[in-house]
């Protein structure tokens, strides 16, 4: 409470005066929008240089809105870094300085910040009822952008809680005020939001109509980044009505993710693309694209990658009856496992040699290695029990030396009652 005082102290003082020049706001707001570019790039160490800059500079001057935007800004990239001491105390005088200037921007975010943070953590509750407050201090008028992102970000918490419903009629609200204002980006994402949660409520035609009007948009504004996603969306659903469907378009964005030059993406699409073709039993074509994947993996030394394709080609030459070329598969997959340590990897692997022996006649082989991935799954069981009974272990031993905390206080407690009695009975002895 005191702490709350003194804030509310600091941000009337600060409030009630002013001197600053236009030319201070000029480079305050600079500085913001370059903490910003810095954000947006990924860094997030000189973005925090840049605020604390901005922050001494905007006390310094007496600019409360430029310090209650600095204080909301190093909130947002505090908790990007998953570094949480100082954000409550930046948002609640972020909040206060607002309040005193009657900025309901400045209170809106704040309680939009406060959602994110309470979102993070896992406080679903008081990340919707912070939302809820940032819609009534936004001006319908002024800041409909913000009411938009609002509407999404409670669409993301409902959906995040298995309410798909609910979050579908906040995803609505959010697209009438995107297309308002002709926001195509913010319409596109949105969208794609809606009919995630139809598709999670297995209404795939919904999903898939809402899911082709976003690709459109993206299209037609060049937002390559999301066209892919919405690509891949667009394969998920269509997976299990029509595997053509879902090759065409995982296909399109196979030539996408070519464009980026990412080789990790571009590894995980073709491998996306082989599990597809080989859904349809087309298993040279899948063998190609797995093939493809792998080279990708190796050019990057992902182990695990390298292990799990090379089991998947194996597996593909098994199918088009290539012993040779499946064991020579299996041997790459053998010495890249053997490099991560991963117990899944080897659970897998011998699960694959297993339907290989078997697909060949090989009942005895097959037997031994499938006995051998009974094994290694076990193993992975005994692992996580083992690592939750060493976790219950320390909780047990932490409320233990809670206990014997509390009951030593208590018997302190005891000792210093019956000391107080017998002084003041001798102080009544003394008295007599």
């Amino acid at each position: 409470m005191l702490m709350m005082v003194l804030m509310l102290f600091n941000a009337l003082t600060l409030c009630g005066q002013r001197s600053y020049s236009s030319e201070d706001s000029i480079r305050i707001f600079g500085q913001l929008d370059l903490a910003d570019e810095q954000d947006y790039r990924g860094a997030l160490d000189s973005a925090l240089t840049t605020i604390t800059r901005v922050m001494q500079d905007a006390r310094k001057k007496n600019m409360a809105r430029g310090l209650a935007f600095a204080q909301l800004k190093k909130a947002d990239l505090l908790l990007k870094k998953s570094d949480y001491p100082e954000i409550e105390g930046l948002l609640a005088e972020g909040y206060l300085i607002g309040a005193s200037l009657k900025d309901s921007l400045i209170m809106g975010l704040s309680h939009t910040q406060r959602s994110q943070y309470n979102k993070t953590l896992g406080n679903y509750e008081p990340a919707i009822s912070s939302l809820l407050k940032a819609l009534e201090c936004f001006s319908p008028t002024h800041h409909e952008l913000y009411i938009g992102i609002a509407y999404n970000d409670l669409a993301h918490i409902y959906s995040k809680i298995s309410d798909f419903e609910q979050s579908i009629d906040y995803g609505y609200r959010a697209l009438k005020v995107f297309e308002r204002i002709g926001d195509r980006k913010e319409t596109a994402n949105t969208l794609n939001n809606i009919a995630i949660n139809y598709f999670k409520l297995n209404q795939k035609s919904n999903a898939i109509d809402l899911f082709k009007k976003a690709l459109g948009i993206q299209e037609e504004i060049g937002d390559q980044k999301r066209i892919v996603s919405t690509l891949g969306n667009l394969v998920v659903a269509y997976s299990g009505i029509s595997l053509d469907s879902a090759i065409a378009y995982q296909e399109k964005a196979l030539a996408l993710v070519g464009k980026l030059g990412i080789k990790s993406a571009q590894a995980q699409s073709f491998s996306q693309t082989a599990v597809l073709y080989e859904r349809k039993k087309e298993f040279q074509r899948s063998l190609d694209y797995f093939q493809r994947s792998l080279v990708l993996y190796e050019e990057i030394r992902e182990a695990s990658k390298m292990a799990s394709q090379s089991i998947h080609c194996a597996t593909q030459a098994m199918h088009l009856n290539d012993s040779l070329l499946a064991e020579n598969y299996f041997d790459r997959a053998f010495r890249y496992a053997g490099e991560t340590g991963d117990l899944g990897l080897w659970q897998n692997f011998h699960l694959a040699r297993s339907g290989f022996y078997q697909h060949f006649n090989n009942f005895q082989r097959a037997l031994w290695h499938y006995k051998e991935s009974v094994v290694w799954k076990d193993s992975m069981l005994n692992e996580r029990t083992g690592a939750r009974i060493a976790e219950l272990g320390i909780q047990y031993e932490t409320q233990k030396k809670e206990l014997m905390l509390a009951n030593s206080l208590e018997e302190q407690k005891r000792k210093e009652s019956e000391l107080q009695l017998k002084n003041k009975e001798l102080s009544i002895v003394r008295l007599l």
